[in-house]
């Protein structure tokens, strides 16, 4: 099975199976915390498991740094245990997912990454500050 991921947005998870004919955009609503669970969950609805994927095709942003980094770890972590196929993709915020598979499909605008750790593409450098409480956290 042929995997999209679309793990750019905090409050939802995109996935598809690029290996139906017409392919139907599943979103599930829910926070980075659940992304693991909804996958298995779509891979469950369709008699499948984690075990039956041999690529992941991965929106790596702009988007959310929280959602990004937590879904990007989930998969990667199931790719370097699977030795799972990883494309990666740019998508526009803008862009529907179903025009972002068609793309994927054509081979237009995928970077394919064997083996390799993909990292997230943010849409702004993430904005961390040193804490301004006491050691005690007063």
């Amino acid at each position: 099975m042929r995997l999209y991921v679309n793990g750019q947005d905090i409050e939802y998870l995109i996935l598809a199976d690029l290996d139906e004919q017409k392919a139907e955009v599943s979103r599930f609503e829910g926070g980075p915390e659940k992304f693991l669970s909804f996958i298995n969950a779509f891979l469950a609805e369709r008699k499948m498991t984690n075990k039956d994927v041999d690529e992941l095709a991965v929106v790596t942003g702009p988007g959310s740094a929280t959602a990004l980094r937590s879904i990007l770890t989930n998969l990667n972590i199931m790719q370097s245990l699977q030795q799972i196929k990883i494309v990666k993709i740019e998508k526009n915020k803008d862009e529907h997912d179903i025009d972002t598979i068609n793309r994927i499909r054509s081979g237009e605008g995928v970077h394919t990454e064997n083996g390799q750790i993909i990292l997230p593409d943010y849409q702004s450098e993430p904005k961390i500050t040193s804490s301004k409480k006491d050691k005690l956290g007063r």
